[in-house]
């Protein structure tokens, strides 16, 4: 049988209490691995350790599980603490479809984590919308719709620009914006049609509306922003802020940078902020997590989109380390343990994380980043994609077509979108087309 290589040097065995790290990405274990050796136990998908380019762990670092066996998962973690002598001393996710899994371990280990019913809320839009209407969170107005026709009756009766997405999805993908009755219909069979192609994926699986379930809200027109916070004892804690840039063709939703800036809108400063993040949390059930949270900001108030019991990803992590020297991931990993004393992160100068996307789907087999590495405005490139992988477009794949991000400071006086598109000119790119 086949086995990757395994990661270089020998780890500290002796160290026998850790951190579960449940259902995370092979990309994101190696990260942790290099930065925090010694602390975390990984509970992994055995279809991603197969296909992982990254190194494996070592065997008592790691512990293999079939995505549709999950109660087996449980099993095989007992027996491989048995084994090496491990005591799991906290709980840590980072990505959205494994939540369920984390919470169901630490209910049994007796650790802190949300509940089952705070990340069925978190994971449900409606249910989020409707605890957060409950308790007066702002958030857009909204409907579920089942029929493409109830869709258009939306659209009449807000009477501008709506949004329509998935009840359970994650980020952008099958995220559209309808303007005419015509974008509600052809939106509304983009989605079904989307549902049904990803009917087995975890992420959609868990929602229990049904496929043709969609939500609907208002379009707030309004500068959005992501953040990630710590909620502990009744208390929110602000640890970054990030202004999202969307971008301005291809699909609707998707965030072309975040932007780090000192420069923030009253609504957005820690002691205007925080009492909102309270309560949005602490409707769904949550008392005790690092979260984040999407909202856009109108009439100097935020307008909750999305709350998830995890910190940002994608590109942020490498934004916070390279803009700040924050760890963001760190701060996760040591909040699972125990309780944390840190304060919002401090931006002095504006720092912006770009996403680079393929601009055609087929096999890549070019990237030249010298031009972008040679501009004095860039701090680091990190390509995800190698040469030699598939890329396909949205809306069949949203993640092959992500090749990765550079990290820069925009110059004074103009703007980040002039610089994005000058910027993202440089990579040199070249896809084969099927």
């Amino acid at each position: 049988m086949f086995e990757r290589p395994r990661r270089n040097g020998r780890s500290n065995t002796k160290r026998r209490s850790r951190v579960l790290v449940v259902g995370t990405t092979p990309d994101y274990v190696d990260q942790l691995l290099r930065a925090h050796p010694d602390e975390c136990l990984f509970l992994t998908e055995s279809r991603l350790r197969f296909d992982a380019k990254e190194p494996q762990p070592n065997d008592h670092e790691e512990v293999l599980y079939r995505r549709d066996k999950q109660l087996s998962a449980i099993e095989l973690l007992k027996r491989h603490q048995e084994r090496f002598g491990i005591k799991i001393v906290g709980i840590v996710c980072f990505d959205c479809e494994s939540m369920p899994l984390a919470s169901m371990i630490a209910r049994r280990c007796g650790l802190p984590y949300p509940s089952s019913g705070a990340v069925r809320c978190c994971r449900n839009k409606r249910l989020m919308k409707q605890r957060w209407s409950a308790d007066g969170t702002s958030h857009p107005r909204f409907s579920i719709v089942r029929q493409s026709e109830e869709a258009v009756e939306f659209l009449r009766q807000i009477g501008g620009p709506c949004v329509m997405k998935p009840l359970s999805g994650s980020g952008s993908e099958l995220v559209y914006r309808a303007e005419t009755e015509s974008d509600c219909r052809v939106s509304f069979e983009t989605i079904t049609a989307g549902l049904h192609v990803r009917r087995a994926a975890p992420l959609y699986r868990s929602c229990k509306e049904g496929r043709t379930s969609i939500l609907m809200e208002e379009w707030v027109k309004g500068d959005e922003f992501s953040c990630d916070f710590l909620v502990e004892k009744g208390r929110a804690r602000l640890i970054r802020l990030a202004r999202k840039h969307l971008r301005r063709n291809g699909p609707s939703g998707i965030i072309e940078a975040y932007e780090l800036s000192p420069d923030l809108p009253d609504a957005c400063q820690d002691a205007r902020l925080t009492p909102w993040l309270l309560r949005a949390t602490s409707s769904l059930g949550i008392d005790r997590a690092i979260c984040m949270a999407d909202f856009i900001v109108r009439d100097n108030q935020p307008v909750f989109l999305e709350v998830t019991p995890r910190c940002g990803g994608d590109c942020l992590p490498s934004l916070l380390k390279t803009a700040c020297d924050f760890d963001v991931l760190g701060l996760a990993i040591r909040f699972a343990r125990e309780t944390v004393d840190t304060a919002v992160v401090r931006v002095n100068e504006p720092t912006v994380a770009l996403r680079l996307f393929a601009d055609r789907a087929g096999t890549l087999e070019l990237t030249d980043t010298d031009a972008l590495l040679n501009d004095r405005r860039v701090l680091s490139v990190d390509l995800t994609r190698r040469l030699g992988d598939q890329v396909q477009l949205p809306p069949l794949d949203y993640e092959s077509w992500i090749l990765g991000h550079v990290i820069y400071r925009p110059e004074p006086g103009r703007r980040v979108s002039e610089q994005n598109d000058e910027l993202r000119s440089l990579l040199k790119m070249r896809i084969a087309e099927k």
